[in-house]
């Protein structure tokens, strides 16, 4: 190998006898992500409605938690400092109100579940058929560079992915908030 061209003995990458070996790498584009108003832009005012209903319950819910918590801690409270009387009292009310707290925990977590979880799938839903309207009308040229095979595997994992994000996603990020 020449020296004065800059190559040592040896390359970097080469084999044993000392040939070069060609090293491509591809550098693969993100693909563009669509804003949340876009994603939104799609749906349907009664969509919209089902999407709000779960959100009201996803809000609720996430109420639930800290209320557990106070209830809680007055019971601790009054185990601290009350007689025995009125320990029991107090607890029985506190008990009352922590089943009604987890009825309505289990009436809006429903909402959340239900609306939220329909609204990601009708979404999907209409994506999918503007995928699949998307595909259909590309050039041929198109369809020679894709692997045909792998085409509907791609369109059902980015559907579903969607319908994911859509759903359960969006609904724990709303109840954690």
């Amino acid at each position: 190998m020449a020296s004065a061209q800059g190559f040592s003995e040896k390359l970097d990458g080469a084999d044993e006898a000392g040939a070069a070996k060609a090293v491509v790498t591809v550098e693969k584009k993100a693909p563009k992500m669509a804003s949340i108003r876009k994603m939104f832009s799609l749906a349907t005012p009664g969509e919209l409605f089902i999407f709000a209903l779960g959100v009201l319950g996803a809000l609720g819910n996430g109420v639930t938690q800290p209320a557990i918590c106070i209830l809680f801690g007055g019971v601790l409270d009054d185990i601290g400092g009350s007689s025995a009387n009125t320990l029991i009292d107090n607890v029985g009310k506190v008990c009352l109100l922590m089943v009604w707290v987890g009825i309505f925990a289990t009436v809006v977590a429903g909402f959340q579940v239900a609306g939220i979880k329909r609204f990601g799938e009708m979404q999907g839903m209409r994506m999918r058929v503007m995928y699949f309207d998307a595909v259909i009308h590309q050039d041929i040229a198109w369809f020679d560079s894709k692997d045909t095979a792998a085409l509907p595997v791609e369109m059902s994992t980015n559907m579903d992915n969607v319908m994911e994000g859509f759903g359960d996603k969006l609904g724990t990020s709303i109840f954690a908030f």
